[in-house]
């Protein structure tokens, strides 16, 4: 089965399969290197932290909404071909099945650096990148900021040349880098403070304040994450989603009343409170989710899948396809039967005939 998938991979690369436009691939502004894919939920501080440590090593950056597996977010990742992928959050942003199938059905080296929390989460993808390009951090400034300061991790976003360290607490050691600056909002001046007194009062202390921009963005960020809770909350394992919903919405109006008032700090908190029960209803509704897909059927669907669109791909370019579009068929008719021995070895034969045409069109000897 990894063989296969493996050769599929090849096929998507060949056939320059355009970028799915339900997923944000971004590249940097120097030349990306393809070899290497970054995978992130659109968590404010993982997001942040990953396109900042792409900037320093020219990868690509592909964003899968938080606590959910999206097929087009593995097919994007599969069409960019990388040999390694970096998954920056926990399970719980980033779900184990990306990590699953493309290590093991796409044969894909896979280094994911997520923590319990946000912080912690930084400190692995730091140590990730302090490995694998010993070079990257060497001449960088590292932006502190504390892991649930959203003004601050809004303006860190906007900077360029740098990488956000993500704390929780005050004693994580800085010493291994030249440069630190220390970035803050109002309510985390003490936090940053205490800070500074342990790295010397000359440490560099930006304060942020927030504007009407960064209270917008907080809002249209809640009212996704709420709009997505609302799909989802009836496979929620919680007892009461209903009354949580209810919360977050009326948080959620709360913020845009106080936003139109002018009052954009308490416009950003009560969006961010609305995006933190909106979390919880999307995490209990996506367990079971997560669970069919070790189901072997479940993966044979989301192959036939793949294989419908690189025979589109031949077909749309030429190539003679009807005998693999009736293996096709004959795959998905056992599949449906429930005989998953006969749906995989249609797929492989399916796999050997295209391997021929491809190795053809290439030039190559099969």
């Amino acid at each position: 089965m990894r063989r296969l998938l493996g050769v599929l991979v090849a096929m998507l690369v060949a056939l320059s399969i355009a970028s799915i436009p339900a997923v944000s691939a971004q590249e940097t502004q120097t030349t990306t290197n393809s070899n290497v894919v970054i995978l992130v939920s659109n968590n404010e501080a993982d997001l942040t932290l990953a396109e900042k440590i792409a900037e320093l090593i020219n990868a690509q950056v592909v964003i899968t909404p938080w606590g959910l597996y999206n097929e087009s977010v593995l097919e994007e990742i599969l069409s960019l071909n990388p040999e390694l992928v970096l998954i920056i959050g926990g399970p719980i942003a980033v779900p184990p099945v990306y990590e699953d199938m493309l290590r093991n059905d796409f044969n894909i080296t896979v280094i994911r650096a997520g923590g319990n929390d946000r912080a912690e989460t930084c400190e692995r993808a730091l140590n990730v990148i302090r490995e694998k390009f010993p070079q990257a951090l060497g001449n960088v400034t590292i932006v502190v900021v504390h892991g649930w300061d959203y003004p601050a991790l809004m303006e860190a976003m906007k900077e360029k040349g740098i990488v956000p360290l993500i704390v929780k607490n005050t004693s994580i050691d800085v010493r291994n880098f030249r440069k630190v600056m220390l970035l803050w909002s109002e309510n985390y001046r003490r936090f940053m403070e205490r800070f500074r007194e342990r790295l010397g009062n000359g440490t560099k202390l930006i304060e942020v304040n927030v504007t009407a921009d960064m209270a917008e963005r907080a809002i249209n960020i809640a009212q996704e994450r709420l709009e997505l809770a609302k799909k989802v909350v009836e496979n929620s394992t919680l007892g009461n989603p209903e009354r949580l919903l209810a919360e977050a919405e009326k948080k959620l109006e709360l913020a845009k009343e106080a936003y139109k008032d002018g009052k954009y700090g308490a416009a950003l908190g009560l969006a961010v409170a609305s995006k933190r029960i909106s979390d919880v209803i999307i995490r209990s509704a996506t367990e079971k989710t997560h669970e069919k897909f070790r189901k072997v059927n479940v993966r044979l669907k989301v192959e036939l899948r793949i294989l419908h669109r690189v025979l589109e791909r031949l077909r749309n370019r030429g190539v003679d396809v009807s005998l693999e579009e009736k293996m096709l068929v004959q795959a998905e008719r056992a599949l449906k039967n429930g005989n998953v021995l006969l749906a995989k070895g249609l797929i492989l034969q399916i796999h050997k005939e295209l391997r021929k045409k491809i190795h053809k069109s290439r030039g190559e000897r099969p």
